[in-house]
């Protein structure tokens, strides 16, 4: 298959996940915007944990279920990446205004299309107008899609993303290779563009939101299940028998446990500088929003992280191949500043997301209380602990990217994460296993246990 073919059906399996994600997504989102915040919080949980659970490791758990058999991975790896494509849909909504379709708002556009004369022009403002706000969701839904890798190179199944990268580990020439990547950036720059214009058109509108009914947030909470199911629970119940039966043979093998240990910092000492860097430039730029300039300069450093791991790989990979370049290319700055690129998209939601939480009037009110353990608990649980979230959070964004590593990071400074995925074409072993959960989920019990401490000293 060529990598128009490649990129063709990848094309199609995104859009065709985004539409079939999409009802599932609104669901959600009126159920979380009319909820109480005893409802909320459970359900916003359950959608972080699905987008920052290891795609490798879901991929890893089902691939004996799929191999050998085409039809089923490719059935497969739509189901999943559909249930990966929820929580992405239902933040950009919760990001954008709510819908015109609720509160009065709904009930005037419902006696307005039924009563007037020109009712045809008020349907077709009504659907103009839901078009124009879904747009930046159904966007964001598929270009995530169409960028998947981990997922797709698993099951073997087609993806212009696995067809690129295997033909370069191949030998083909950068050159090439850098041809070849303009058709996948190409359509990714038309995506972008429609998700900007999209997104500027709905930032007039602020409509109301009506109450939903309790039966609505009983399916908005049993659908979410879901993919928790698919995503999470079901890949640590297959891969738990073989952890508990090797976890006895590996403890006894020390040198195996420093490797993974040295894997594991180098991930993530490289992670945490990019994140650094990636949550200072966002900062930067949002601050100057309040100008056409800085929009500009927002939209432009954002760009290359929104095309892709892989083809943000391949640019710098080429410029750091240049001459002058050349001789910084074995150290980790071309991976700091991929994995920078890459994440500072993710780093200018989570700013906007901790400043509008700042910006409530009652971290303003706690910010004036006296000096003391109550001034210090307050303020840790409403403004300090949802930055260490975020920036955990981006840390292990930067910690799971596979491209990056693969193809800048220095070959004395491999991350885990490249040697599993090398170890988990040739199937699931006992001891791969093992490592698997190690590498990929003890940074998550280490944030964790940092959590935990910084809340008993906070309070």
């Amino acid at each position: 298959m060529t990598l128009w073919e490649s990129c063709g059906w990848t094309l199609g399996r995104a859009m065709l996940v985004a539409i079939a994600a999409w009802p599932v997504c609104r669901l959600l989102e009126t159920s979380l915007r009319t909820s109480p915040a005893r409802v909320q919080k459970p359900v916003l949980a359950i959608l972080a944990v699905l987008f920052l659970f290891p795609e490798l490791l879901t991929a890893f758990a089902w691939m004996p279920w799929v191999a050998g058999r085409p039809a089923v991975a490719e059935v497969g790896c739509a189901v999943l990446l559909w249930c990966r494509a929820i929580p992405i849909g239902v933040a950009t909504l919760l990001v954008g205004p709510p819908t015109a379709e609720s509160g009065p708002s709904r009930f005037l556009w419902q006696e307005l299309a039924g009563e007037s004369p020109i009712r045809g022009q008020y349907r077709w403002r009504g659907l103009r107008g839901e078009l124009r706000r879904v747009a930046p969701a159904l966007v964001l839904m598929g270009l995530v899609t169409f960028q998947e890798f981990e997922l797709a190179a698993l099951f073997k199944t087609v993806s212009w993303t696995d067809w690129l990268f295997v033909a370069q580990a191949r030998g083909l020439e950068l050159g090439a290779a850098a041809r070849q990547v303009v058709l996948p950036v190409a359509i990714q720059l038309v995506a972008l563009f429609v998700l900007v214009g999209s997104s500027r058109a709905n930032s007039a509108n602020e409509p109301d939101v009506e109450p939903s009914e309790q039966s609505t947030r009983n399916l908005a909470a049993g659908v979410v299940l879901i993919p928790l199911f698919l995503l999470v629970l079901l890949p640590l119940g297959l891969l738990a028998p073989a952890v508990v039966e090797g976890l006895s043979v590996w403890w006894q093998q020390p040198g195996r446990l420093r490797g993974m240990a040295l894997e594991m910092v180098s991930g993530l000492s490289a992670s945490l500088v990019a994140s650094m860097g990636a949550l200072w430039v966002a900062g930067r730029l949002l601050d100057g929003l309040g100008s056409s300039w800085g929009r500009f300069w927002l939209i432009a450093a954002l760009l290359p992280g929104l095309c892709g791991a892989l083809a943000l790989a391949m640019a710098l990979q080429g410029l750091f191949l240049l001459p002058g370049l050349r001789t910084v290319y074995g150290t980790p700055l071309p991976w700091v500043i991929g994995l920078t690129l890459w994440l500072l998209p993710r780093a200018a939601l989570l700013q906007w997301w901790t400043r509008r939480s700042l910006e409530q009037p009652a971290v303003v009110v706690a910010e004036q209380l006296p000096d003391g353990g109550r001034r210090d608990r307050v303020l840790w649980r409403m403004r300090d602990r949802p930055r260490f979230l975020a920036g955990a959070c981006l840390v292990y964004w930067g910690y799971l990217d596979l491209t990056l590593a693969s193809m800048l990071a220095p070959a004395a400074m491999t991350p885990g994460i490249v040697r599993l995925y090398n170890f988990m074409h040739y199937g699931r072993s006992t001891m791969l296993s093992v490592e698997a959960i190690t590498i990929l989920l003890v940074p998550v019990a280490l944030a964790g246990l940092v959590l935990g401490c910084l809340s008993l000293r906070r309070g």
